[in-house]
């Protein structure tokens, strides 16, 4: 999508000289609670229960999310030795797999700056990105944080690229609410990565 489709669409973040416009950030981020408690990925003791996002694209987010959370929660019930006997236990069981995943591992969402190319702002200075799980996910030439879990190895590797671990049911849900995914060209560039395109 263009500059101009995105300000048409989003608006401008910035003023004519560079710096955030804050009558744009007031008409336009706001606080999002998330469908399920994240942690930061940089320090994972930093549990994280809201975000900002464009109003615009913020409902979109949370029903990818619960998109995501609802997926897990299957396959957590598939993969459980045996059948959990609680509301408890199948809950306790979906967040294990929700971060064996690494799909609670939040690296960024709204941020004023310019993108990681240096060409004009970010996505993410508008609000309608998010980066999730930077060690498993690194962006191309760049060289993962740490390690990925041992039990969740690297599952999509485009050819000449670095790995990345994001489950297709990630990739899948944020589609279906009108993100494209950065893992997606023959790079994968930017695994972590889902911004807004409708």
């Amino acid at each position: 999508m263009s500059t101009a489709d995105l300000d048409r669409i989003y608006g401008r973040p910035a003023t004519s000289d560079g710096k955030l416009d804050r009558n744009w950030y007031r008409r336009n981020i706001v606080p999002v609670e998330l469908p399920f408690t994240m942690r930061a990925a940089w320090q994972k003791s930093i549990r994280v229960r809201t975000i900002l996002f464009h109003r615009k694209k913020a409902a979109d987010l949370v029903a990818a999310l619960r998109i995501i959370w609802r997926y897990a929660r299957l396959l957590a019930f598939e993969d459980a030795p045996v059948e959990p006997s609680t509301p408890e236990e199948y809950e306790a069981l979906t967040i294990q797999r929700i971060q064996a995943d690494g799909l609670d591992l939040l690296a960024g969402a709204y941020c004023f700056r310019q993108g990681r190319h240096g060409r004009g702002l970010s996505e993410h200075a508008r609000g309608i990105a998010i980066d999730i799980d930077p060690t498993g996910n690194p962006p191309v030439g760049n060289p993962p944080v740490g390690n990925p879990p041992v039990d969740n190895p690297p599952v999509n590797n485009a050819p000449g690229s670095e790995a990345t671990r994001m489950p297709d049911y990630a990739v899948r849900a944020f589609r279906k609410r009108g993100f494209a995914w950065g893992g997606e060209d023959e790079a994968n560039e930017n695994a972590m990565h889902f911004q807004a395109v409708e």
